[in-house]
């Protein structure tokens, strides 16, 4: 982990691999996770939390409702289904529990965690996963009382099949919203259309809204730049950033989606640059080709596009070098964010 000031001045923690690794800073201090242990990162400590399993792919992780913090870890295949292991804790200790599914999509929404699984690829072993072309929504936080009680919603088998890939997606009023490509072939072939899914997790409810230009066109976004965005919700608006820097706004009753200016990033083409987008800015850090370059951390205001100038890290190019490092998530100290908005 690099610790940042607000000057620019980088300390390296090595708190060992983590695949996807994911942060959350709350009240409590800063989460992140090791291969065996929890880690909060605090003003004056750093304290390690044991796991009791071993961990090297986390999908998520977000602040638990009241403290601490609920996290979710790509297990692989079990004996009979692929499992995830979602991971709760803070300074009381750490609990564990294991949900079944490959999880596309995971969201919180209030005090529930939820995730999208494919049906084939959760109860399926890999040589017939692929079979049932269905989706589950699942509660995966609280621990359901059973794994009948985790399934909140199914769909129908379908014809055409969804690609999506959100390890934070955005949540208002209880619906769970997630970018994610529409085949017209069930394996993921043949033509495809951006679109945003909606789950109610109350009612299980499921909407597809298609991403419409002004004109009413189908918006020019390709798969690879429209997964694994960051979003937020903003009033009535689903607000994202593409690979490529583009920001965009769509209408959730419309699907109109108009994109009201661009990130100047330096090395658009790799999609590693990272994003926090609030109700009025999108904080970036600006990931460059060149790895002996600074990291540049900015503000843009998202009523105006303008952007500030916040600092950047020098001397990373020393991390990067010779260890194929990608840069997996930022997290902000809550407090500095409202100063400096």
């Amino acid at each position: 982990m690099l610790l940042v000031d607000d000057d620019g001045d980088g300390q390296l923690v090595d708190i060992g691999p983590m695949d996807i690794g994911k942060l959350a800073w709350g009240d409590d201090g800063l989460y992140a996770s090791g291969p065996t242990d929890e880690y909060l990162f605090t003003d004056n400590a750093v304290t390690a939390f044991p796991r009791g399993s071993e961990e090297f792919y986390e999908t998520s992780r977000f602040l638990a409702p009241d403290d601490g913090f609920v996290s979710v870890y790509n297990a692989g295949f079990g004996e009979n289904s692929y499992l995830a292991r979602v991971t709760m804790g803070g300074t009381d200790g750490v609990t564990s529990w294991d949900a079944t599914g490959m999880f596309e999509s995971v969201s919180q929404c209030d005090d529930v965690v939820v995730g999208m699984t494919n049906i084939a690829e959760t109860t399926a072993t890999p040589e017939t996963a692929g079979t049932l072309r269905t989706d589950a929504l699942v509660q995966l936080y609280p621990k359901p009382a059973n794994e009948a009680s985790a399934i909140l919603a199914t769909l129908p088998i379908r014809e055409r099949s969804f690609v999506s890939d959100s390890t934070d997606a955005a949540c208002a009023h209880g619906v769970s919203y997630t970018l994610a490509y529409q085949y017209d072939e069930p394996e993921g072939t043949g033509d495809g259309i951006p679109v945003l899914r909606a789950w109610d997790t109350r009612t299980g409810e499921h909407r597809v809204i298609s991403l419409m230009t002004s004109t009413g066109g189908v918006l020019d976004v390709e798969v690879d730049d429209l997964l694994g965005r960051p979003s937020n919700i903003i009033d009535d608006d689903y607000t994202w950033v593409d690979a490529q820097g583009r920001v965009f706004t769509t209408d959730l009753g419309s699907g109109t989606t108009t994109e009201p200016f661009d990130i100047d990033l330096a090395s658009p083409e790799m999609g590693e640059s990272q994003y926090v987008i609030t109700d009025k800015s999108i904080f970036v850090l600006d990931v460059s080709q060149n790895l002996d370059a600074p990291l540049d951390f900015s503000r843009y205001d998202l009523v105006t596009g303008s952007r500030v100038r916040i600092f950047t890290v020098p001397g990373t190019g020393a991390v990067h070098d010779g260890l194929n490092m990608i840069i997996r998530d930022i997290a902000l100290d809550p407090d500095w964010v409202s100063a400096n908005e």
